[in-house]
């Protein structure tokens, strides 16, 4: 009789146990979730400000890296610039170029762009 009586105590503390841990991990899987989706938010609003400013700053004679770049290869900055007018849609040029700075594929990608330009 006595061994009934502990066991039925036994599995109660263990149910009670056993539901505080389950209730305990459900509110930290839903705090979780929370925080995941306001990371995601802040990361796709930071994404979306990064290109807009990315689009808006960017100038050849501001980036210092792709100006000193190009006058080392030879060019003249105001001829490379007048190229680039003549050869597209100059933002477009101008934000791959600030991309490509930001990247080690700079160097390859800035000579691939000037050659059929200067070598016409």
């Amino acid at each position: 009789m006595y061994l009934f009586l502990f066991a039925a105590l036994f599995i109660i503390f263990q149910y009670a146990n056993v539901k505080k841990t389950y209730e305990a991990q459900e509110h930290d899987i839903k705090t979780l979730k929370i925080e995941v989706e306001e990371a995601e938010a802040t990361t796709d609003s930071l994404l979306q400000l990064n290109s807009a400013s990315i689009a808006e700053e960017f100038t050849l004679d501001g980036d210092e890296k792709a100006r000193m770049y190009i006058e080392d290869l030879g060019y003249n900055i105001n001829d490379f610039k007048t190229s680039l007018e003549n050869f597209g849609d100059e933002e477009e040029i101008f934000f791959k170029l600030k991309l490509l700075t930001r990247t080690s594929i700079f160097f390859s990608a800035i000579t691939s762009l000037l050659e059929p330009m200067f070598n016409k």
